[in-house]
């Protein structure tokens, strides 16, 4: 199979996995809908098989690219805008993976960009850095171009309201900051975790991300009250030493009261996706 074909199936499954991981507190799993009155399993299932279609064009717009890395970047939006309408136009205009589109895009390009200049069948974890550093080199300078003169612009989005309240970047500024969240704490995590068996290597992962994680779905919907909630609740949980069972228990009750709260760590579970993919593709040591 082809290289771009391998890669992209995976970043495909990688959403899979994402949304079936069960139970992730206020998000849509195979138990709830968490606090979203208007997504389903279903609706997430629509949404990837709309957007996957592109993720194979992201890659090879990096393989075949010779210019610079911010050239790069205006091609992968381009057509990264292509597969959003599509997203939009399967899901009824719900917005179901609209960040991580943006952030497969941009990434699956800098692995195919990678692929121009090594042979490797399989990426070490150094090589995973060099994926990520380029992306940071892509997405340089992201949110003060996109967020230049907000003031005078009429419809915001919930991003665009999110910076000039508090100055929040959301995915832009992980973008801008080569993906920190994954670098410093969520790969590390998976890699810890990696003689566990996936789900649970994925669920403990996913409490490491969101007790360390600004997520920018919880500040829209809960502000900072809502973040240090969600940061310590998920730490308590982290400093258990517990077993699968006990920890799916925990996690349930920290769901009910996610969606009591009506709060959704949205911003977390696209970062896990991206985590469960690029694990994915690292040769194990």
């Amino acid at each position: 199979m082809e290289k771009s074909k391998e890669v992209s199936i995976k970043a495909f499954e990688a959403l899979l996995k994402e949304v079936n991981l069960s139970p992730k507190p206020g998000l849509v799993d195979r138990l709830n809908n968490g606090s979203h009155s208007d997504m389903t399993l279903t609706t997430f299932y629509d949404s990837a098989e709309a957007i996957f279609p592109f993720f194979e064009g992201y890659f090879l717009l990096g393989q075949n690219h010779k210019g610079t890395a911010l050239e790069l970047f205006e091609k992968v939006r381009n057509l990264g805008a292509k597969a959003e309408k599509e997203m939009m136009k399967a899901t009824q205009n719900i917005n179901t993976h609209k960040g991580a589109n943006f952030s497969f895009a941009v990434i699956l390009a800098s692995i195919g960009n990678y692929y121009q200049k090594t042979s490797k069948v399989e990426l070490l974890e150094t090589d995973i850095e060099e994926i990520l550093n380029y992306t940071k080199e892509m997405c340089a300078g992201l949110a003060s171009r996109d967020f230049k003169q907000l003031e005078k612009k009429e419809n915001l989005t919930n991003g665009e309201k999110l910076f000039l309240k508090k100055g929040i970047k959301g995915v832009r500024g992980e973008a801008e900051s080569g993906y920190e969240s994954l670098r410093d704490n969520l790969l590390p995590s998976l890699r810890k975790y990696r003689l566990l068996e996936e789900e649970e290597r994925f669920l403990r992962g996913f409490v490491d991300l969101m007790s360390d994680v600004e997520d920018s779905n919880i500040y829209h919907r809960g502000g900072e009250e809502g973040i240090l909630y969600l940061k310590t609740e998920a730490k308590k949980i982290q400093q258990l030493d517990i077993s699968k069972a006990e920890l799916i228990s925990h996690l349930k009750e920290l769901d009910e009261k996610m969606i009591a709260k009506n709060l959704s760590p949205g911003g977390s579970a696209d970062l896990l996706a991206l985590g469960i993919f690029l694990f994915s593709l690292e040769k194990v040591n």
